[in-house]
């Protein structure tokens, strides 16, 4: 049996023209900066053991009524920088109860799947921000911190 083709190209659905309509808008918001996030402001710091930069230590900023927080991790000479939303952004203005922990490296010999509790190298006081007595104050124009671990 012959069935003659329609010269007329075929239509598109509805739904078709909504997703080509909706398509460029939603890209564009794919790839632009957000927006969305409460401002944050530059914070930037040092952790020491008695005196001694710390390498590799991560800290916890936990606001004090526990409505936002931060994190870092500092390098070989004990610096670091915060992050809410996007690396290195900072933290909200506010006061914060801070934690501050450091793990020894995991053995690398070990089977797949096996990964044993890690000793922690700093006083377990200062493991929980609610435990550790450190606390900080990030104001509107940047800031620049210091905690001395013993």
């Amino acid at each position: 049996m012959y069935v003659e083709k329609s010269p007329r190209p075929a239509q598109w659905s509805p739904l078709a023209w909504i997703c080509l309509a909706i398509l460029p808008g939603a890209a564009i918001g794919c790839f632009s900066k957000p927006s969305a996030f409460p401002p944050t402001v530059p914070v930037t710091g040092v952790v020491t053991l008695k005196s001694e930069p710390l390498e590799g230590a991560m800290l916890m900023f936990q606001g004090v009524n526990e409505e936002h927080s931060a994190v870092g991790r500092t390098d070989a000479n004990g610096n670091f920088r915060l992050t809410t939303y996007v690396t290195g952004d900072g933290a909200e203005e506010g006061s914060y109860k801070v934690a501050i922990v450091k793990y020894e490296d995991a053995p690398v010999d070990l089977p797949d799947g096996v990964s044993p509790p890690l000793k922690s190298l700093l006083p377990v006081r200062y493991s929980k921000a609610k435990t550790s007595g450190l606390t900080a104050t990030v104001g509107p124009n940047g800031n620049n911190l210091a905690f001395d671990l013993q």
